[in-house]
């Protein structure tokens, strides 16, 4: 599936920092994020456009917590100017994996809510929660047998049943 020309994330960019898991995998962990069909559907739907999706290293996010005087926090992402740039931490903490595909969803759709909100209020939370469940009814058309307007885009939904590829229900609130 390829994302929409004008509601789209510009580019994306992987830390070349780390050997494992290599930048090229964490480089296709950000094309697949910015070409799921779900995250597409929001994006044309809500209008929305990313300069650059990148990754940041969970020292980096510990770092970031504790400037703001919040070490024991857990940074998953952020939003640089309602979406000049959205940084997700890919990886674990210990640095051998990436972070669960539902779980990086979770906090994509959380950092784009902040192209519109800013603070997390009343406001940022319903929009959110519209996205989230925005995004849910999308694969779980998909899960049932929609038909795609594209024809390759079937295969980017199988064995998908609204969680993770692991089968694990997505859940958490990014």
């Amino acid at each position: 599936t390829k994302q929409d020309a004008e509601y789209r994330f510009n580019s994306i960019k992987a830390e070349f920092k780390y050997s494992e898991p290599p930048p090229y995998e964490a480089e296709r962990l950000l094309q697949k994020l910015t070409t799921d069909p779900g995250i597409i559907d929001i994006m044309k739907a809500r209008k929305f456009t990313v300069g650059i999706l990148t990754e940041m290293s969970p020292v980096e996010a510990q770092e970031r917590m504790a400037k703001r005087g919040t070490p024991n926090m857990d940074l998953l992402g952020y939003n640089q100017n309602a979406g000049e740039m959205i940084v997700l931490r890919l990886r674990t903490d210990s640095l051998k994996g990436f972070r669960p595909y539902h779980d990086l969803i979770n906090t994509l759709i959380h950092e784009l809510t902040h192209n519109v909100w800013g603070p997390h209020d009343n406001n940022f939370w319903q929009l959110y929660g519209e996205l989230k469940a925005q995004y849910m009814r999308f694969h779980r058309f998909w899960s049932q047998g929609g038909h795609a307007a594209d024809s390759n885009a079937s295969a980017q939904f199988q064995g998908f049943a609204g969680g993770d590829e692991d089968g694990q229900p997505a859940s958490g609130d990014g």
